[in-house]
């Protein structure tokens, strides 16, 4: 979706960003409504019997990753199961880069849920879980894991007419082919994959500390090699 789209809300008959926006049918599905994120959090605060929200629209910001390569979000406010934030990276080519969220208590202040994923979205760019290297292998660099841990999301693409699983990291799309070739450093090694949603609390680090399996070895001394 591009973050400059637009349309007329059917509730208030206001022109809103189209991101956020949402579709509500019916209950026998004979007519649909397109409001925006404001009437629809209105409407929400409403039937559940909670303060309306102070706002439901927040402006893009852009931030910088330890690279100093901006990024751009914007942020859809919602009222759901409780009070929902994300921030969507969106993209030239309309796909979606970086993704975060935080599901607070329906009563929890904007501003004080806001300021939790500000720290989530910093804590995130300040990782980096590929390397560039230099050289003249296929992506025209030696692509590589920057530990032994990577963090990113699984989304969607297209190839002959057929939608395929992609993984997005580091705000990047990667084919599974393409992913599967930063972990042949890895291969005989035992792995775990695990699907968190966007609004949960992981550990972002790309080289986790973990109890060492060979803890009786002097590692400064002899008799330290590697098992083959």
């Amino acid at each position: 979706m591009n973050s400059a789209a637009t349309f007329t809300c059917q509730a208030c008959q206001k022109v809103k960003p189209a991101v956020g926006s949402v579709h509500l049918r019916e209950s026998d599905g004979s007519k649909s409504h397109h409001v925006c994120s404001s009437c629809y959090n209105a409407q929400a605060c409403d039937r559940m019997g909670i303060a309306r929200l102070e706002t439901s629209e927040i402006p893009h910001l852009i931030m910088l990753d330890l690279d100093g390569i901006p990024h751009t979000f914007s942020f859809e406010v919602m009222m759901t199961t409780g009070l929902g934030i994300r921030a969507l990276e969106l993209l030239e080519d309309g796909q979606i880069g970086y993704s975060f969220g935080v599901l607070e208590h329906p009563e929890t202040p904007v501003a004080e849920a806001y300021a939790k994923l500000l720290v989530k979205i910093t804590a995130a760019l300040s990782v980096r879980y590929i390397h560039d290297g230099n050289g003249f292998e296929s992506w025209h660099r030696v692509k590589s894991l920057a530990g032994s841990v990577v963090v990113g999301r699984i989304d969607e693409g297209e190839r002959a007419g057929e939608t395929i699983p992609t993984a997005i990291i580091d705000g990047r799309e990667y084919s599974w082919e393409e992913f599967g070739r930063l972990l042949t450093s890895y291969t005989g090694f035992n792995f775990r994959l695990e699907c968190l949603s966007d609004c949960e609390t992981m550990d972002l680090s790309p080289d986790p500390k973990r109890p060492d399996p060979r803890w009786w070895l002097d590692k400064n001394g002899k008799g330290d090699a590697e098992w083959e």
